[in-house]
């Protein structure tokens, strides 16, 4: 579990706060504590960060959705292929070290504030406009580009966590 948690910038400590089987999960980064039971850890999966970078992200910045400005914001990419390969593997080693019967994935969905997509991601969304395209138009094809992303991203999470335990049960948290 120490490899999980310096990977993640997290802490894992077995609590019995909220029962004999629960583990905390603190983000040194930002003082939010997730919590897990009955073997469905809860993973929180875009955010690293808030406002500013951290974890992975300090290291990889090129993986940050970015605010109006460009600027990195605390949060992984959900439609960057690294960032996801990335997520996958890290799931991967919990399911494969912790053994649960499922895992929850949290915050997997985009920023409620406006915010750019990375600059890969960007890239690839303009390549699918057609030329001259309106405003609306680019808003909707944003909105389902996003939508088809997060599909993908946790496809390839299933898939790969699934590959290690067949039998997962995998939610999600999108709201």
């Amino acid at each position: 579990l120490a490899a999980i948690s310096a990977s993640l910038n997290v802490t894992l400590t077995p609590t019995a706060m909220f029962g004999e089987n629960t583990m905390a999960v603190s983000r040194a980064a930002s003082a939010m504590v997730f919590f897990c039971s009955s073997l469905k850890p809860v993973v929180p999966i875009t955010i690293c960060g808030d406002e500013r970078p951290a974890g992975v992200l300090l290291q990889h910045p090129e993986w940050a959705m970015r605010d109006p400005d460009g600027r990195p914001l605390g949060y992984l990419s959900p439609a960057h292929p690294e960032a996801r390969r990335w997520l996958a593997a890290m799931i991967r080693e919990i399911v494969e070290k912790c053994a649960p019967d499922g895992i929850v994935l949290d915050y997997i969905r985009y920023a409620n504030r406006p915010t750019r997509l990375d600059p890969t991601s960007e890239e690839r969304f303009r390549k699918t406009l057609p030329p001259h395209c309106s405003l609306d138009e680019e808003k909707k094809r944003l909105q389902e580009f996003k939508q088809a992303e997060l599909t993908e991203l946790v496809r390839i999470i299933s898939e790969t966590a699934r590959s290690a335990r067949p039998n997962l049960q995998v939610g999600a948290y999108v709201w």
